[in-house]
C-alpha cells in the first residue's frame, strides 16, 4: 500500500460538490460488518448434522498507539504473514517488507491501528487521513472524479493501507468490525482502499460492506495496478 499523499487547501465548499450517490454509495459504517457469521446455530460439523459447533472464543477490538505498535512490529509482521498464507521461500522478504510499510505508515499524521484479540492476535486494521496536497492519486489511472478529489483536498479523506484476520478466525464479523472501528475513529467523510484486482476474497468483502470501484492506481513499487475502492460516510 502506498503512503498516504498532500493536497492544496480547496476553496469550493461541499455544497458545491457533484452528487456521489452515483460513484460511491452513501453506507453508514454501523453497516459494514454484515459479513456471514459463524454461531453455534448455523453451523454444522460436516460429519455430523445434528452436532453443534462450540462457540468461538470472545473477541475484542482494541486500540494500538503508535509506541505499542512499534513495540509489537514484529507480532503483527507475523500475523501479517499467516494471515496473507505468505509462502515459506518470501516469507522473510515479506516479513521485512511488511515492517518497512508499517514504520512508514506510522509516520503519517493521523495514523491508527485497531487489533482483534482473543486467545491470540487474530486481525488488525490501520489507516491515516489524506494529506491534501493528492500525491496519494498522483498514480491514478485515467481522471480522477471530482468528488473524491474535491473530498481530498478538504482534508476528508481516509486510506484503510491494512486489513487483515487469520484464516481461522474468518467469516465472524471481525473484518467488518475492525473496518467500522477505524472508520468511526476518523470521523472523515470518504474512506478508500487499494485491493489487488485478484484478489476476489477482498473484493467480495468490500462489495458486501457498500464500497463502490472507483479506478485503478498503479504504484511504482507495486503491481501493476491497483484497484481503487471507496465508499462515502454520512
Amino acid at each position: 500500500m502506498s503512503s498516504a499523499p498532500n493536497h492544496e487547501n480547496a476553496s469550493q465548499s461541499e455544497s458545491d460538490l457533484a452528487p456521489v450517490s452515483d460513484l460511491v454509495p452513501v453506507v453508514s459504517p454501523g453497516n459494514m460488518g454484515d459479513e456471514p457469521v459463524v454461531t453455534p446455530d448455523n453451523v454444522l460439523y460436516p460429519w455430523d448434522a445434528s452436532a453443534r459447533v462450540p462457540a468461538p472464543p470472545p473477541v475484542f477490538l482494541r486500540r494500538m498507539t503508535r509506541w505499542q505498535a512499534d513495540l509489537h512490529r514484529e507480532d503483527l509482521a507475523n500475523l501479517y504473514l499467516t494471515a496473507n498464507s505468505c509462502q515459506r521461500g518470501t516469507a522473510y522478504d515479506d516479513y521485512q517488507h511488511f515492517l518497512g510499510r508499517l514504520t512508514e505508515h506510522m509516520r503519517l499524521v493521523g495514523f491508527d491501528l485497531v487489533v482483534a484479540e482473543s486467545r491470540e492476535t487474530v486481525g488488525m486494521a490501520y489507516g491515516a487521513p489524506l494529506d491534501r496536497p493528492g500525491t496519494f492519486w498522483r498514480h491514478f489511472v485515467g481522471d480522477l472524479p471530482g468528488t473524491i478529489d474535491n473530498l481530498t483536498a478538504q482534508g476528508q479523506a481516509f486510506a484503510v493501507l491494512e486489513l487483515m484476520v487469520l484464516p481461522a478466525y474468518r467469516r465472524l464479523g471481525i473484518a467488518g468490525r475492525l473496518l467500522t472501528t477505524l472508520l468511526n475513529r476518523s470521523g472523515l467523510k470518504l474512506a478508500t482502499a487499494l485491493v489487488p484486482p485478484d484478489n476476489r476474497i477482498a473484493h467480495a468483502a468490500y462489495r458486501a460492506w457498500g464500497w463502490a470501484g472507483i479506478g485503478r492506481l498503479r504504484l511504482p513499487d507495486g503491481p501493476p495496478a491497483y484497484d481503487v475502492l471507496a465508499i462515502r460516510m454520512p
